[in-house]
C-alpha cells in the first residue's frame, strides 16, 4: 500500500475548514489529535491516523439531495439512503477522497468508510478512527469514560463497547436500525468467541 498521498494534511484541513461548520471543524481537529495519540499507543501509522481524523466527516454536512446523488454516482448501496447522513457520510467521504482527491490507500479508505458503524473486519487503523471519533475530548455521554479507559488497554475491547453501546442506544430510542449494524455486532462477537475458544 502506498505511503504517499496526493493531498497533504494541510490540503485536507483546508477542505474541511471550507466544507464544515466551525463546530464540526473543531470536532475533526480533536479527532485528528485523538487518533494520533491512539496510533502512537498501538503502533499504527500516525500520518494515516491523523489524515483519517481530519477527513472522516468531510461529507457530513452535505445536503440530503447531494448525498443521494453522490451515493448513486459512486455506485454505493442505495439501501443506505433511508438511514440518512449518519450512515451515508462515511462511505461518501471515503469515495470522495479516492475519486476526487487521489488518496488511494486502501486502509485509509476502509477506516473512513467504517468509522460510524464499524465493520465485520477491521484493521487497527479502522479501530483507531472508530474510537477516536467516539472518545474525542468534547464527547459527553453516559459511558464515554468507560470507553476512554478501555481505549487505553485494548482497541478491540473499546470497539466492542462502542458497537454494543450504539446498538443499545438505537434500540432504546426506537430508531431505525441499519441492517449491517447487527451484522457487524454478530461478526465481532463471533470473533471474540473464536479467540476465547482458541486460548
Amino acid at each position: 500500500m502506498s505511503e504517499s498521498f496526493e493531498m497533504t494534511r494541510d490540503d485536507v484541513a483546508k477542505i474541511a475548514k471550507n466544507w464544515l461548520s466551525e463546530k464540526r471543524y473543531q470536532h475533526v481537529l480533536r479527532v485528528e489529535a485523538t487518533a494520533i495519540e491512539l496510533a502512537k499507543r498501538y503502533g499504527v501509522d500516525q500520518k494515516k491516523a491523523g489524515l483519517c481524523g481530519l477527513a472522516h466527516d468531510l461529507c457530513k454536512e452535505w445536503s440530503h439531495d447531494k448525498m443521494v446523488e453522490a451515493v448513486r454516482l459512486y455506485g454505493l448501496d442505495e439501501e443506505m439512503i433511508p438511514y440518512g447522513s449518519a450512515i451515508m457520510h462515511g462511505p461518501l467521504a471515503a469515495e470522495w477522497l479516492k475519486r476526487e482527491a487521489g488518496i488511494k490507500d486502501e486502509s485509509i479508505y476502509k477506516a473512513i468508510y467504517q468509522h460510524t458503524i464499524g465493520g465485520k473486519e477491521m484493521d487497527n487503523l479502522s479501530r483507531v478512527l472508530f474510537i477516536a471519533d467516539y472518545i474525542e475530548p468534547a464527547r459527553q455521554f453516559k459511558g464515554v469514560e468507560e470507553a476512554r479507559l478501555l481505549a487505553e488497554k485494548s482497541l478491540k475491547a473499546a470497539c466492542d463497547f462502542k458497537i454494543t453501546h450504539t446498538l443499545q442506544y438505537l434500540i432504546h430510542d426506537h430508531k431505525l436500525l441499519y441492517p449491517e449494524v447487527l451484522e457487524i455486532y454478530n461478526a465481532q462477537m463471533i470473533l471474540n468467541q473464536e479467540k476465547s475458544m482458541g486460548q
